[in-house]
């Protein structure tokens, strides 16, 4: 499983850093890689966007639509691009470097930390006529693990590695952009959709929606994952968090950063930094909400970048 999984991930992230590496040719002087349109990592940085457009007059900002945390990572590394976001694992496997089928042959040291954000949940959503009450019961159904070459692929891959899934068992999954997942999940052209969001994603909310369940992670897959990477904790999704959703539902969580490059002005990472923890921010989107100065700084996986280091001593957070 773990050769069929490498080569569809490996086949999908050189596509996507294909298509990355022609865009960045030209791109304005703060370029903010997010993901693709309609998911999570977009949705937040257009809403951060607007508001560094406002609070940081004389800069440039534009939203760069990508596949997400591996192609950010990448874009970000060789200072394609000045900013984006990524999940917690892509970014150890982006500094830590010979890992082929992740798409990082070689470190990337020059990615500096922003911020630590906020939390991403494993959501496995099934159709709710499908006849699938646990993990085991995905084998052989059409499942769709996210966009080809993303961190959230990664992510789904060692989940479902982790819960006893062989080569056999995943005919009938597939890569694809998550915009259409509640439709197709509606049409029967797919018995499930995995997907790692932010809570009260728009996406799940539209697939539960339109008749799908999202289906709890079995401790014994929870204690699989963490045990193999700890930038995974089990964590639960919250009853109320969706409509119609009446209990918590058991998943795996891991954090989402904001990264950097080393290149980039110390001033202007300061700007952000300090825009990003200030009350405009907060109202933007209901993640901002969730930010954290004090969990901001916290074990960064690589080096925070000087301007933020800069910001985070100024509140005292870190010495």
């Amino acid at each position: 499983m773990k050769k069929m999984l490498a080569l569809l991930f490996t086949l999908g992230l050189v596509s996507s850093l294909a298509g990355g590496a022609l865009a960045a040719l030209e791109h304005p002087e703060i370029a903010f890689c997010t993901g693709e349109p309609g998911a999570i990592f977009n949705t937040l940085g257009e809403a951060m966007v607007s508001v560094l457009k406002k609070e940081i007059p004389g800069r440039k900002f534009a939203v760069v639509t990508t596949s997400g945390s591996n192609i950010n990572c990448k874009q970000v590394g060789m200072a394609n691009r000045e900013i984006g976001f990524t999940q917690e694992e892509t970014l150890r496997m982006a500094i830590k470097g010979g890992n082929r089928k992740a798409g990082f042959d070689a470190s990337l040291p020059n990615i500096r930390v922003v911020s630590r954000l906020h939390s991403h949940f494993i959501h496995v959503m099934v159709r709710n006529d499908a006849g699938i009450k646990n993990l085991s019961d995905l084998k052989g159904k059409k499942i769709a693990l996210g966009p080809a070459g993303s961190g959230s692929a990664a992510v789904v891959g060692s989940l479902l590695e982790s819960a006893g899934f062989t080569s056999k068992d995943l005919s009938g999954t597939s890569y694809s952009p998550v915009a259409g997942y509640a439709s197709k999940l509606q049409s029967k052209q797919l018995d499930a959709a995995i997907v790692v969001q932010g809570l009260q994603s728009q996406l799940v909310a539209k697939a539960l929606a339109s008749g799908a369940v999202l289906l709890p992670v079995t401790p014994e897959a929870s204690q699989n994952m963490a045990a193999t990477n700890d930038s995974y904790h089990p964590n639960s999704i919250p009853k109320g968090t969706y409509p119609g959703q009446d209990q918590d539902v058991p998943t795996m969580a891991t954090s989402i950063f904001l990264i950097t490059h080393a290149g980039v002005d110390n001033q202007i990472v300061y700007s952000i930094t300090k825009t990003l923890y200030s009350e405009g921010m907060a109202n933007a989107h209901p993640l901002l909400k969730q930010l954290s100065l004090q969990k901001a700084a916290q074990n960064p996986p690589v080096a925070l970048h000087p301007g933020a280091e800069r910001f985070y001593k100024e509140k005292g957070v870190i010495k």
